[in-house]
This record gives structure tokens, sequence and C-alpha cells, in this order.
């Protein structure tokens, strides 16, 4: 049950993302491309690409902090 609560923070977290922010995290961590294929389909450029992705890994981190602990306990940390 609370690995369920857990994956649901995590959905929201990602989910309140700005537009940009969640596509490119999407891209990249749901769907594995690299920042070269992220940039060549959203038609950006690579640093911007990076930048949103630290901006985005920032935001998670920011809203999801109070639940690291648990989310380590279960396996859901960085790995």
């Amino acid at each position: 049950m609370l690995e369920k609560e857990l994956e649901e923070k995590i959905r929201e977290a990602v989910v309140s993302l700005p537009d940009d922010s969640r596509r490119v995290f999407v891209l990249s961590r749901y769907e594995g491309k690299t920042f070269e294929q992220m940039a060549k389909e959203l038609g950006i450029s690579v640093n911007t690409v990076k930048k949103t992705i630290k901006r985005a890994l920032r935001m998670l981190y920011n809203r999801l902090e109070p639940y690291l602990f648990i989310l380590m306990l279960f396996g859901k940390g960085p790995q």
C-alpha cells in the first residue's frame, strides 16, 4: 500500500512540472532518449535540454524531499 502511495506522489510530482520540463523529463527518464535525440525531436539545443533536465530534477527533488527516505527504503532512490 505504501509503495503505491509513493508511486502516486512521484506521478503527481512529474505531472506538476511545467510542460517543457515534464516533456523533457519523460523523454529522458521514461523513454530513454539521449540529449541529442531530445534536442532534435523538440527543435531545441542540447544545452537547453540539459538545463531543462537539471531544472526538472531540482523541482522534483524539492517536491519529493519529504519522501526521499521512504523512497530509498523501497529501492526507488538514486541508483
